[in-house]
């Protein structure tokens, strides 16, 4: 498993199982993350992994399905964080500029005016 071209995706899941068994708590849960990409890493290279996913009976196509169904809701909340992040560039910029314009409309500090004669 680990010289395909998953390897590294298997070597983080199997140090994730190690850590969460050490710790007590439950692997499955714990590691989901991990092993949905190291799974989804063997999707998408089948020809290397098919003894294995015969082995264990694995419906490549629903899995595929599983999988990107599980993306939709990461990638929607990617794109929100995307879009809050430009909104607040944008913000930022406008704010910007209105302190420039404000600047700019005011005398320089020090040159104030004092009335002739007086000293």
């Amino acid at each position: 498993m680990q010289a395909g071209p998953c390897g590294e995706g298997h070597k983080d899941w199997q140090a994730c199982r190690k850590e969460a068994k050490s710790e007590g708590v439950d692997f499955v849960q714990h590691c989901s993350h991990s092993f949905r990409s190291f799974f989804g890493c063997m999707l998408q290279h089948q020809e290397y992994y098919q003894p294995f996913l015969e082995a264990f009976h694995v419906d490549v196509d629903k899995s595929q399905e599983a999988i990107d169904k599980d993306r939709e809701p990461q990638q929607q909340q990617q794109q929100q964080q995307q879009q809050q992040q430009q909104q607040q560039q944008q913000d930022g910029a406008g704010q910007q500029h209105q302190q420039q314009q404000q600047q700019q409309q005011q005398p320089p500090a020090g040159t104030k005016h004092s009335p002739r004669g007086s000293r």
